[in-house]
């Protein structure tokens, strides 16, 4: 299948593209070019995506910039009720925005009401150091959006050579907008072997806007010699928030001898000042025993400039609840499990919740629409 739209802006998809709940079944996609690859559904859109579904997708490229997304590689507009289960594999030697549902997402658009099961492996080949960034996240790559009510619950592996690699269950780097309403439960692996990995289970990176009303239950894995990793947020920069948050996966950092900074929350926070974390719980163990690092703590691993409120973690969990020379003001320390709130409780502020009567999601709250 070749992606509808060309590689260019003036041969976008405009207008509304509604496919009226149906799905597209067993798309079949494999592009091998030694030049810029922007690839989906859709190539570039300027139009609007809405009730539509990918059903076993398989979608494989090869370039150089690489920016692949289920439906679309770059959207300049909204993404509403929408889905791609499959496999995406993405091969590239320079900036790889990658997602199970848009590679990227401008002009703070929306994305919403989506989801995605696909496995997403992003692979990035150059070996030598250049823009050759991996951005990968579960819905979105990376961009300025507001992502809602949206979930991940396929496995996303990203490895890099000389790059960095930015990971997240959700997004990867947020440059501006939101998250809320979101979980992840898909396993995240992040591989680096000599420059930086941030990972987290919700996001990356945040570098401008807020987290709120989210949790993750997948298991996360990093390995780098400059690694941040974190059950919800990687590395929290420019005065941002995250809130009302819960994370249950587990963070195990493999045989790691560089710098690392990993929390059950977030894993360093970046600027000298404005980062504030509230009503948040971990109860997710960090396995940092192959680690040489004073950076960890159950809520964040370096956490010296941040702002913390009502932050909670699960004794047991890590040795400390702020790693690195954060204090730990606003930090309590809960001895067993039936201590803390139900999920549910923490993260449904604006009832885009609901308890998992079917156990469709191992009882953990699954949104209203699903």
């Amino acid at each position: 299948f070749k992606p509808i739209g060309s590689q260019d802006l003036a041969n976008s998809f405009y207008g509304t593209f509604d496919g009226d709940n149906k799905a597209i079944c067993s798309m079949y996609m494999n592009i091998d070019r030694s030049e810029t690859v922007i690839a989906g559904l859709f190539a570039i859109t300027y139009g609007e995506i809405r009730n539509l579904g990918l059903v076993n997708a398989n979608i494989t490229v090869k370039g150089v910039v690489t920016t692949v997304g289920g439906l679309t590689g770059a959207s300049y507009n909204n993404i509403y009720n929408s889905y791609v289960t499959g496999s995406i594999n993405v091969t590239g030697s320079s900036w790889m925005p990658v997602g199970g549902i848009a590679g990227t997402v401008y002009e703070l658009n929306n994305v919403e009401n989506c989801y995605n099961l696909a496995n997403i492996t992003a692979t990035n080949i150059l070996q030598e150091e250049g823009s050759a960034d991996i951005g990968c996240g579960g819905i979105v790559g990376q961009g300025d959006l507001n992502i809602k009510n949206c979930y991940n619950r396929g496995k996303i592996v990203a490895t890099c050579v000389d790059n960095d690699t930015h990971v997240g269950g959700i997004c990867s780097t947020l440059v501006s907008g939101f998250i809320k309403n979101c979980y992840n439960r898909g396993k995240i692996v992040a591989t680096c072997v000599d420059n930086d990995t941030h990972v987290g289970g919700i996001c990356s990176t945040l570098v401008s806007g807020f987290i709120k009303n989210c949790y993750n239950t997948g298991k996360i894995t990093g390995n780098s010699k400059k690694l941040a990793i974190a059950g919800i947020l990687a590395v929290q920069t420019n005065s941002t928030t995250i809130s009302d948050i819960f994370n249950i996966g587990t963070i195990v950092d493999v045989d790691n001898e560089g710098d690392t900074s990993a929390g059950g929350i977030v894993g360093t926070t970046d600027v000298k000042s404005g980062n504030v974390i509230k009503n948040s719980y971990n109860i997710g163990a960090i396995d940092s025993d192959n680690v040489n690092s004073n950076k960890i703590g159950s809520v964040i691993g370096n956490g010296l400039y941040a702002t913390l409120n009502n932050c909670n973690y699960l004794r047991g969990t890590c040795d400390d609840g702020i790693g690195g020379e954060g204090t730990s003001t606003g930090v309590t320390e809960l001895e067993s499990i039936d201590k803390f709130p139900s999920v549910l409780d923490v993260v449904n502020g604006e009832n885009a919740f609901k308890a998992d009567t079917n156990n469709i999601n191992n009882g953990y709250p699954i949104l209203e629409w699903q």
